[in-house]
């Protein structure tokens, strides 16, 4: 009984003794690590989270070439949508979803901590979790871009019409012919509003913010738009003060990117601005991708000497992109920024697997880095089985 008692005893021992050795190894360990940390954040300057993000070896850190679909908040609460989603993306070696976070709706669709969304009330969380979606795709190696429309916003103006662009005659914030309103672009309130959107949005783990409508309205009776302090005639530079604002205050915390109008391509030679403020060679400088909307239904007859140019996407898109070889002589690294957003709905055409790969093609041909198919409705079933015909 004694002997069985002090085999017991140094057992026990043993183990105390173990358990001391894993907690110095444990110790040790770290101590390892903490030092190669600290030899990574001298040689490679780590100063922002970027840097951080390249120093631990992020799969999304350099220039990504993005292949996705763009997804509205309510599809992405939707735990079987996105499985459906990312099952296509998978099958067709995809490897992106540009999630809305903030619509023209003006609703922020999460539960945000951001001070002026809860001052104004902005928030209709339709996304419960987040985080755990970024998360999710990242487990999957997909890389996620969270999409913000900047200007257009149906709920702002009416909380703050002090922020809005005002109606000269009623003096009430002015709509468009859709019945929408708009922000103003030279307040600073409202670019520190969606910084702290897109700050949060980093924060939530997301690879890249996109910004739409980041430019003055382009239809409705804009004669009646009550401009202050000459604004009317300098709009191409109030917007690119927007561009040099947001990649002052977002270049060290991660990718951003901006939507235009295709067309903006075919003005690069000249000072146009076509009215809306937006100049492509204005943003270059400040973003790390620009997605002109390249959408073949959306040239008029005659475009290209064609009678429907929804009918010939290769020849759209291509004729569009062909339009940078004008920028790239100066600037080669500038083409590795222009990712076009691409049709994948019915307009013009019937936008089957044919076209789709048309589109395809003629990005990979002309210099593109990447591109996102844009479906309102994200029905993208046209993409099952699209790898293989």
């Amino acid at each position: 009984m004694f002997l069985k008692f002090q085999d017991m005893n140094n057992l026990i021992k043993t183990i105390k003794y173990f358990r001391i050795s894993w907690f110095f190894l444990f110790i040790l360990s770290c101590f390892v690590f903490f030092l190669y940390f600290l030899s990574l954040s001298s040689s490679l300057e780590i100063k922002t989270k970027r840097d951080l993000n390249l120093a631990l070896g992020n799969k999304f850190a350099e220039p990504f070439y993005a292949k996705g679909f763009y997804v509205i908040s309510w599809t992405a609460n939707d735990e079987k949508k996105i499985n459906q989603l990312i099952k296509l993306l998978k099958e067709n070696n995809f490897n992106a979803l540009v999630i809305d976070i903030k619509d023209v709706s003006g609703k922020i669709a999460y539960s945000s901590q951001v001070l002026q969304v809860k001052q104004w009330q902005t928030s209709e969380p339709k996304i419960k979790d987040i985080k755990k979606l970024v998360y999710h795709l990242h487990l999957l190696d997909i890389y996620a871009i969270a999409r913000i429309a900047v200007l257009e916003d149906a709920i702002l103006p009416n909380v703050r019409p002090d922020l809005a662009l005002k109606d000269k005659y009623t003096k009430e914030p002015w709509h468009d012919f859709k019945g929408m309103t708009w922000l103003d672009p030279s307040s600073r309130e409202v670019l520190d509003y969606h910084v702290a959107l897109a700050k949060e949005a980093f924060d939530l783990g997301f690879d890249e913010v996109n910004f739409d409508y980041l430019r003055f309205p382009s239809d409705g009776k804009i004669e009646n738009i009550a401009y202050q302090d000459n604004i009317e005639k300098k709009k191409a530079e109030i917007i690119k003060n927007v561009f040099i604002y947001f990649n002052q205050h977002l270049k060290d915390e991660g990718k951003i990117s901006i939507d235009f109008f295709g067309l903006t391509l075919w003005h690069l030679d000249n000072d146009s601005d076509m009215n809306i403020g937006q100049r492509l060679i204005d943003a270059l400088p400040y973003f790390d991708y620009a997605c002109p909307m390249v959408y073949p239904s959306h040239y008029p007859s005659g475009f290209l000497d064609l009678k429907n140019p929804a009918e010939y996407p290769y020849e759209v898109i291509s004729a569009n992109l062909k339009k940078m070889e004008l920028v790239k002589e100066k600037r080669p690294d500038w083409a590795l920024k222009i990712r076009p957003w691409l049709q994948a709905f019915d307009l013009g055409a019937i936008y089957n697997k044919d076209l789709l790969k048309k589109e395809i093609k003629a990005v990979e041909d002309n210099g593109g880095y990447g591109f996102l198919f844009w479906n309102a409705r994200n029905d993208y079933t046209v993409f099952r089985g699209f790898s293989d015909k």
